[in-house]
């Protein structure tokens, strides 16, 4: 639990960073630059929070233990690489079904 509360914790200040309002007074040309510089001071929060996810995974699998913060973790790192942590939640089709003869 505590490695996806590790990125949670990181996952919420790199939010509150982008989240954050626009200083009052800029111009579309400052907009851009700031929301660009804003982005690179909340871009090692997110990282963190990627990387303490996908190690909650593992060490949930490692130690095959299916707690409440490996499935949180799980779900983001679906959410942050849907490839890498596929569940195969698949529904059979309609058509697959007519296609099996049933």
């Amino acid at each position: 639990k505590s490695l996806n509360l590790l990125g949670l914790s990181n996952e919420h200040m790199s939010q509150s960073i982008l989240n954050a309002p626009l200083p009052a007074g800029l111009n579309d040309d400052q907009k851009k630059q700031y929301a660009g510089g804003i982005a690179k001071i909340a871009e090692p929060f997110s990282s963190k929070a990627s990387d303490s996810f996908k190690a909650a995974v593992d060490r949930g699998r490692d130690l095959e233990t299916y707690n409440s913060g490996y499935k949180q973790a799980l779900e983001k790192m679906q959410t942050i690489d849907p490839k890498g942590y596929y569940q195969g939640l698949e529904l059979p089709s309609p058509a697959a079904s007519n296609w099996i003869g049933e």
